[in-house]
C-alpha cells in the first residue's frame, strides 16, 4: 500500500477498532464481494480501505489511502 503511504499494520488497526463498512458491488465470484471500509489508526489517522471479502471471511485489501474531506464529514456523523 506504499503508494499512498498507508502501511499493513495501519490497515490492521482500523479492522480492529470497529470501521463502518459497506458493501459496494458483487464480485465476479459468488460470495466475493467488494466493500469499502473507513476508520481511523491507533494513532488517530482516518483511513478508506477498499477490500474484497473472501468466501473464508479473510480481507483482501485492493486499495488504502487517506479519508477525503467529504468522506471523513460523512464518517463523524455515522
Amino acid at each position: 500500500m506504499a503508494p499512498h503511504d498507508v502501511y499493513p499494520e495501519e490497515i490492521e488497526e482500523i479492522f480492529s477498532r470497529d470501521p463502518l463498512i459497506r458493501r459496494l458491488e458483487s464480485g465476479q465470484v459468488k460470495g466475493e464481494d467488494l466493500f469499502i471500509a473507513f476508520g481511523t489508526t491507533n494513532p488517530g489517522r482516518y483511513l478508506t480501505v477498499l477490500f474484497v471479502r473472501k468466501k473464508d471471511k479473510r480481507a483482501l485489501v485492493i486499495s488504502a489511502r487517506e479519508m477525503t474531506k467529504a468522506e471523513r464529514k460523512k464518517y463523524g456523523k455515522s
